[in-house]
């Protein structure tokens, strides 16, 4: 079995940085494009590119939120901000449409792509079709999810054949992010006990048989 993935979240450079020196595998970042926090969020395009030079440094990834919900003016300059990601390194997109999808794969063909939690997937029928139809890489899953209803989705007893990996969203370390609470000297021990952390990712289906 493949070691679980600790991806944690930051919202700006520095604590980008902090959470890489103390263990995180990867982060999850937004930037000031095409982002559902872009108000919130501290990331200019520079900052990805230095976030993606110190991550490379530190055997670290970088994944960048494109999650919003376009409307038809929202398009442009999306083609351009993709292939910015991809030349500055970033490992993967977080999206939550399908048209977003469709222009990463064409357009950034070397970002992996990976479905939000905003699209609430719950079942490997959802996951297979974004897997074939999309080409995700990837698919974080409702955060409803039992831990039942995880490996039901991994192993296929719905349907066989979803994306290579899995994306567990952790409910009580998300809590904590959402309220602000991010206290980086945990990740060390975090990457110690699967049961709490940020995020769980499973390769391949069947990794529970």
């Amino acid at each position: 079995m493949k070691k679980p993935e600790l991806l944690a979240p930051a919202g700006d450079l520095e604590r980008c940085r902090t959470a890489i020196r103390y263990g995180a595998d990867a982060v999850y970042i937004g930037g000031q494009h095409f982002s559902l926090r872009s108000r919130a969020s501290n990331f200019t395009d520079d900052d990805i590119r230095e976030a993606c030079i110190f991550a490379k440094d530190h055997n670290a990834r970088i994944h960048v939120t494109v999650n919003v919900i376009p409307h038809e003016e929202d398009f442009e300059g999306l083609k351009e901000y993709l292939v910015r990601l991809q030349d500055y390194g970033v490992t993967a997109v977080i999206v939550a449409s399908t048209a977003i999808m469709k222009l990463a794969k064409q357009y950034a063909p070397k970002l992996e792509v990976h479905c939000s939690t905003q699209m609430s997937v719950t079942n490997s029928y959802a996951a297979k079709l974004l897997h074939e139809q999309f080409g995700i890489d990837r698919v974080v899953l409702a955060r409803e999810c039992s831990m039942d209803e995880v490996r039901n989705v991994i192993d296929g007893k719905t349907v066989i054949g979803p994306p290579k990996e899995i994306q567990e969203v952790k409910n009580a370390y998300h809590a904590y992010e959402l309220l602000g609470l991010f206290d980086p000297y945990s990740l060390k021990d975090l990457k110690k006990l699967h049961g709490i952390m940020t995020f769980q990712t499973v390769k391949e289906s069947g990794v529970f048989r």
